[in-house]
């Protein structure tokens, strides 16, 4: 660490502040309207969404007490993804119509702004949340709570002046712009390539066969051999687990997993091989991805059997991404509490499908389309991978921004 950096307990310069207000379902005389950020709505915010985040009503004094202002800290200290934090702004807060509290799952944090700069500490959480070091302080239980205080007692922060800190910020900023702006392009390539494929169903399908997904593939659910960590190995003859983390990076194909499971583990799970089509059932549900490998998968996994008596790789592909069945996904998954899709919800799903060789020619246009999603995807992955890259140097104090990176500060803003 630099000489004119300096190492202190976080809790020096981060103080914990009190959680927020739920409020009301119902409407009453002495009552106020206000949106409600959960933790949720914070990931949402985070990733320059718009979220749903919901109406309640509220008491006056609880109001003065949540409400939402410029430059506040908030973290999420209760949840299943609980440590995730973000400061607030005016661009933010102006998303909403109405008052904005936060939720009772959320705190506050006051920074010390004398010695370090709100968006810097963000930062070093942004950073330690991705690496895995926030999520250790979950306390486990059924609600997985954060233990704030904990981590504001152990855990260190390397402070460099405030006007490196500024270069830094406006460095990490200058890659988020970047990644913004190809994920803004990603969203509206995929928009035009759904609204094309809507176009086609739509005005020639006169003679198009209308099948239930379940009358025309075998849909079986992964499994997981448990206590999993038994059966995890780093042998070579291992076989690939496929889990969601392994597609969160990818577009269309799975080719690799980070992890492999004991041989043993095969008949206690759902083997898939290269070019079997998986739909994810659970959090993100909904998404398709074509195998190119070998493996197994685990419950968070259906699997489509028997693609190619009915259907062209890429076409199912892209229908199964297609608005037309997103929407019923939505709709079907959306009767239970935890929404997510099962076999019969899988197999009740309609779709409109034409001659083998129609399918073949629509999909030589579609793919046009999705090669330019996957390039877009891992010029995406390539400047997240940057982003840590850059926040695990610059937060170390080894390493000072040259002059030369001033002309791509800001550049991308």
């Amino acid at each position: 660490m630099r000489d004119s950096w300096k190492e202190m307990v976080l809790g020096e310069i981060v103080e914990l502040g009190k959680g927020g207000s739920w409020g009301q379902d119902d409407q009453a005389a002495d009552l106020i309207q206000a949106v409600c950020l959960r933790g949720t709505d914070l990931a949402e915010l985070i990733d320059k969404k718009i979220p749903e985040a919901p109406v309640r009503w509220i008491k006056e004094s609880e109001l003065r007490k949540s409400k939402c202002s410029k430059d506040m800290v908030l973290i999420e200290t209760s949840g299943s993804k609980c440590g995730r934090s973000i400061v607030l702004t005016d661009e933010i807060l102006a998303k909403f119509d109405l008052p904005v509290i936060y939720s009772n799952f959320c705190r506050t944090l006051t920074i010390d702004i004398k010695t370090v700069t709100r968006e810097f500490v963000e930062i070093w959480f942004s950073h330690n949340y991705a690496n895995g070091l926030i999520p250790s302080y979950r306390a486990t239980s059924a609600m997985p709570n954060l233990d704030v205080k904990a981590l504001l007692r152990v855990e260190n922060i390397k402070v460099p002046p405030l006007p490196e800190q500024k270069r830094i910020v406006d460095l990490i900023s200058s890659v988020d712009s970047y990644i913004q702006a190809l994920e803004q392009q990603l969203a509206s390539v995929r928009s035009v390539s759904n609204a094309q494929l809507e176009k086609t169903v739509s005005e020639f399908n006169n003679d198009w066969l209308e099948v239930a997904l379940g009358d025309v593939l075998e849909i079986s659910r992964g499994g997981s051999p448990r206590p999993i960590q038994e059966y995890l190995t780093d042998s070579e003859d291992g076989i690939n687990w496929v889990k969601i983390a392994d597609a969160t990076r990818s577009e269309k194909y799975i080719y690799s997993t980070l992890q492999k499971i004991k041989r043993e583990g095969i008949s206690r799970s759902r083997e898939v091989f290269s070019g079997d089509f998986v739909l994810s059932n659970s959090m993100s549900f909904g998404r398709p991805y074509i195998m190119r490998t070998d493996g197994c998968i685990h419950d968070g996994w259906l699997l489509l059997s028997k693609v190619g008596n009915n259907f062209d790789e890429d076409f199912l592909y892209n229908l199964l991404n297609s608005d037309y069945v997103q929407r019923q996904f939505e709709s079907l998954a959306a009767g239970s509490g935890v929404r997510n899709l099962n076999i019969e919800v899988v197999k009740k799903v309609k779709v409109k499908i034409p001659k083998i060789e129609v399918q073949r020619e629509l999909a030589s246009v579609i793919n046009e389309f999705d090669n330019f999603i996957i390039k877009l995807t891992k010029q995406i992955n390539s400047g997240l991978d940057l982003r840590q890259a850059l926040r695990s140097d610059l937060l170390s104090g080894d390493h000072e921004i040259p002059s030369s990176y001033d002309k791509v500060i800001g550049a991308a803003s």
